[in-house]
């Protein structure tokens, strides 16, 4: 199976447990979507972290953003978003808590997101795996 190689964005502070959680969880074989976990620790304002990062974007076919508490905050985040935006990258917002999910500052605030689970995020990305 062809798997969709997607770059997950998420607030290295405070949701690295999640992260974690979904890179353990869509390692499976049956889970049509292939997280390139490239997990970026560092500064944002590091040349090194921001050309990682946009290498990692580049390849990737969408940007997933894992949207905890305080990722409205996350200036790593807000990075990668933005790199996307500028590459055209399709972006999905992962409502990582039923309640209390914020999304990056600068996108708008009634901007959906969808949840963890990798069958709804398949089926916003799908078109994707054959581009």
């Amino acid at each position: 199976m062809n798997r969709t190689p997607v770059f997950l964005s998420f607030d290295y502070e405070h949701d690295l447990a999640t992260k974690n959680r979904l890179v353990a969880e869509w390692a499976g074989e049956q889970c049509p979507i292939w997280i390139k976990d490239v997990s970026l620790p560092g500064a944002v304002t590091d040349h090194r972290w921001q050309a990682d990062a946009a290498k990692a974007i580049d390849s990737a076919k969408a940007v997933l953003v894992i949207c905890g508490k305080n990722t409205h905050s996350a200036k790593g985040v807000i990075a990668e978003v933005q790199m996307a935006i500028q590459r055209h990258k399709p972006i999905v917002y992962l409502q990582a808590f039923k309640y209390g999910s914020s999304l990056p500052h600068g996108v708008a605030h009634d901007t959906s997101m969808i949840g963890l689970d990798w069958k709804a995020v398949h089926a916003a990305i799908a078109p994707l795996g054959n581009q």
